[in-house]
């Protein structure tokens, strides 16, 4: 159990560092460009892309949490509710941060007139809605695990 947990913080790590690159290369792309004007819809992409980069590290490092309490022997308890909440609410203030994003896709397929740019747009964006739908489910599996704990049935 120890070594899967070893290789999830490893892979969380990972995640982490994929995040900050990300974010660090879209700043770089802007700040270098010489021909690129900062208009409204970039200047929102940006800030949506910094303010979902910070989110997914706050996200990343309530998972670490989560893997502590894990490795306390602490998986079904009030502790791990709340540390997932605070998860689940982050992934949802992830997603309408991404929303920020759709500006300056739509400025770029009205530019370039393809219009399956917006879509890709879209798609991307609403990813983190379907990643929220999930973590609600599974949020509410262990709440009803830690219940069925404190309060097992007897037949």
């Amino acid at each position: 159990m120890n070594t899967k947990l070893q290789v999830l913080r490893a892979a969380l790590g990972v995640v982490a560092l994929v995040v900050v690159g990300f974010v660090a290369l879209i700043g770089i792309q802007f700040a270098t460009s010489i021909h690129m004007v900062l208009n409204p819809p970039l200047g929102i992409f940006l800030v949506a892309v910094v303010l979902t980069g910070v989110v997914a590290l706050y996200i990343i490092s309530k998972f670490f949490s989560l893997l502590r309490l894990i490795a306390m022997g602490q998986t079904f308890t009030q502790a791990s509710v709340v540390v997932f909440r605070r998860i689940r609410i982050a992934t949802l203030v992830a997603a309408i941060t991404t929303l920020g994003s759709l500006p300056a896709m739509y400025m770029w397929a009205d530019g370039d007139d393809a219009p399956g740019l917006m879509l890709i747009g879209l798609g991307v964006a609403f990813i983190p809605f379907a990643i929220y739908a999930a973590f609600a489910v599974v949020e509410q599996v262990l709440r009803n695990a830690v219940q069925s704990q404190q309060h097992p049935v007897h037949n």
